[in-house]
């Protein structure tokens, strides 16, 4: 089921929102607000167990993110 919201979104969002989409080469704010919902209660959900989420990069250095929930 689809349901049409409205929300009021500051200039900064909406950046990241259009930054996001271009650089996952997403169709739709839509789509690019959905899976940054996801990813975000991917995280959460993970947290919540126990686990720790962890960027690693090319080098192979590690940061833990943290968030607030």
């Amino acid at each position: 089921m689809k349901t049409l919201k409205s929300y009021r979104l500051d200039d900064r969002t909406i950046e990241s929102i259009e930054d996001i989409k271009t650089q996952l080469h997403l169709d739709s704010d839509s789509e690019t607000v959905r899976k940054a919902i996801n990813f975000l209660k991917f995280c959460a959900r993970a947290e919540s167990k126990g686990s720790k989420v962890v960027i690693v990069d090319k080098d192979g250095n590690q940061k833990q993110v943290t968030f607030e929930f």
